[in-house]
């Protein structure tokens, strides 16, 4: 399916007009009818778009890392190791480019590594388990991750989280400056979608403690994966509303990457439309709509 086309399907079916329109003034008309008598308009700020392009495209790369890790790991794993075993942290490859998986534990004189597995993308490309006897000590780097993760956790019995499926959140866990941020985030349990609220981010200071909590997004919105095949002429896409900022946030970054089909986000305090495809972000423009072929744009 043209990517373009599937562009303007969802400029049509947030605007509710014809491909023949200007898609800017069409995005500002109806953004500026639904926000202007709720929302005190708010300017797009760079700064904010671009930490949102690149954190969304670096939890997508450590959640990653962490599921197709996970699936190795399960395969060699011995039970016996349960009782010692502490959990897991992603952290940069030494060789750059890739991630390291390293699953840890705690033999008694501390935590060690027990298996690393390298992480190309969605591939496993290297590791394995480490022999009993050269379990190496957690580097620094992973030794602030899991040290962050942990404090977040230990937080989290005073702290009232929202998710938004009935099962157990995921974490991911980033380095950030000289501490980490550390995500709690609903997990994906039904393939037709993805959810875009119940997401959580802390912040975890170079000393280990938790210097805030951010809510990503209210209520429990989602965006659909629609299933596309070789036979999939048109895809109708239903923008999302987000309005706890002027910009898109690094969820909808992250849930781009999972989608084969743009998304199209709203933001009422900026009176802006957004397309959110692959991991980038951009304001919806003339050439969503004009590089359609005619004929090919449905709405709902």
């Amino acid at each position: 399916m043209n990517r373009v086309v599937s562009r303007i399907l969802g400029a049509a079916a947030l605007c509710g007009a014809a491909a023949t329109a200007s898609a800017p003034a069409l995005a500002q008309q109806t953004a500026d009818a639904q926000a202007a008598a709720s929302y005190p308009y708010s300017a797009p700020s760079p700064e904010s778009l671009a930490f949102a392009q690149e954190r969304g495209q670096l939890i997508f790369a450590y959640d990653q890392a962490a599921w197709h890790s996970t699936d190795a790991f399960l395969t060699e794993y011995d039970q016996a190791l349960g009782p010692y075993m502490r959990g897991y942290v992603v952290v940069p490859s030494d060789s750059g480019g890739t991630l390291d998986a390293v699953y840890f534990g705690d033999f008694g004189a501390g935590p060690v590594e027990v298996a690393r597995y390298t992480v190309d993308g969605s591939e496993v490309v290297a590791g394995g388990f480490h022999p009993a006897d050269a379990r190496p000590p957690l580097s620094a780097m992973a030794s602030r991750l899991a040290d962050a993760r942990q404090a977040v956790i230990g937080t989290l019995s005073g702290v009232q989280l929202t998710l938004c499926a009935n099962a157990q959140a995921n974490t991911i866990t980033v380095p950030d400056g000289d501490g980490a941020q550390v995500y709690i985030m609903t997990p994906l349990t039904d393939m037709d979608s993805i959810p875009l609220g119940g997401h959580y981010r802390f912040s975890v200071d170079a000393a280990g403690q938790v210097t805030q909590l951010h809510r990503l997004e209210d209520g429990c919105p989602t965006a659909l994966l629609p299933e596309i095949t070789p036979d999939t002429q048109a895809v109708v896409l239903t923008p999302v509303a987000f309005t706890r900022a002027a910009e898109p946030s690094e969820v909808h970054v992250w849930a781009s990457m999972m989608r084969p089909v743009p998304m199209f986000v709203e933001t009422p305090r900026s009176r802006t439309v957004w397309v959110v495809d692959g991991g980038t972000i951009r304001e919806l423009g003339e050439e969503d709509v004009a590089a359609a072929p005619p004929g090919t744009v449905t709405s709902e």
